[in-house]
């Protein structure tokens, strides 16, 4: 798995998963793991205080090589890692980190007013092993 970048997302979150299964469908390198943040395997790789269960109103981006990246840096960097007109998101890079990471934590908020699942909704049984259980 050193190769691979592994997203963490809270797989209660019905936005996340979608985003997950966005992510699934466009990732032809096949760059990506995703694992839940409420995970053993989560537990076992990220620090503490991004696993606070009232508190998982962050994607994680872990890159290949262990740095990591929380809120609006991370979904830019997870966006435009998909490679070809991807990469143009990342000229969200010029906002302001605080204002962007306001605006991703105003949403992460709100995010259960979409409901909330208990089963990830993967969209082919095939992809099951790119999901770090």
């Amino acid at each position: 798995m050193s190769n691979k970048h592994i997203i963490y997302i809270d797989g209660d979150c019905i936005i996340c998963n979608k985003m997950i299964s966005f992510l699934l469908k466009r990732d032809r390198q096949l760059k990506y793991m995703y694992c839940p943040l409420q995970s053993d395997y989560a537990k076992s790789q990220l620090p503490n205080h991004l696993l606070i269960k009232d508190e998982l109103e962050t994607v994680v981006l872990q890159d290949n090589r262990g740095n990591i990246y929380t809120h609006a840096e991370a979904i830019i960097k997870i966006i435009s890692g998909l490679g070809g007109l991807w990469r143009l998101v990342s000229i969200f890079r010029i906002v302001p980190q605080k204002v962007s990471n306001y605006i991703y934590s105003w949403f992460a908020r709100r995010r259960y007013l979409f409901g909330s699942m208990t089963v990830c909704d993967l969209p082919d049984s095939s992809l099951s092993s790119r999901i770090i259980s």
